[in-house]
């Protein structure tokens, strides 16, 4: 019974390393700031990671926005300025985390109206040429 028990454990642990990754690109606690009226742009935040090895975004975009970019707040001699950040490198023990104060994307001038109950498409751009969608829902403040 033991023999059987350790077999068992053996093919359970080799088939958990063996696991593919389902999308190179996950974020979760993501959302879009929604616009205020008469606003032309907005913020949106999310945690991206990676299951696989290391990646670079080299960019985002939005069928909802004419112009997305991703963006750090810096504070220079007391002097709280935002400045376009050109990609990102992820890896699995290596993250990173867009929030308000910190990195975001900016997404400028939106396409059409919005309604509080759909989703944004937010697409990562991948330095390798491959794209992955993920979706991020309106909010007024982190839900």
């Amino acid at each position: 019974m033991t023999r059987l028990s350790g077999v068992a454990l053996a093919l359970l642990l080799l088939s958990a390393c063996s696991e593919q990754c389902d999308q190179v690109v996950s974020a979760d606690q993501g959302w879009v700031r929604k616009p205020l009226p008469g606003r032309s742009m907005t913020a949106a935040y999310m945690n991206l990671s990676t299951c696989g090895e290391q990646i670079e975004i080299t960019g985002f975009r939005s069928p909802q926005y004419k112009r997305v970019e991703l963006h750090e707040t810096v504070v220079t001699d007391g002097v709280s300025a935002m400045r376009k950040v050109p990609s990102i490198v992820l890896s699995k023990t290596d993250p990173a985390t867009l929030q308000p104060g910190g990195m975001h994307l900016m997404l400028m001038r939106p396409t059409e109206n919005f309604d509080q109950n759909k989703p944004i498409e937010i697409v990562v751009l991948l330095s390798d040429g491959r794209e992955v969608a993920l979706w991020l829902p309106l909010a007024r403040a982190r839900p």
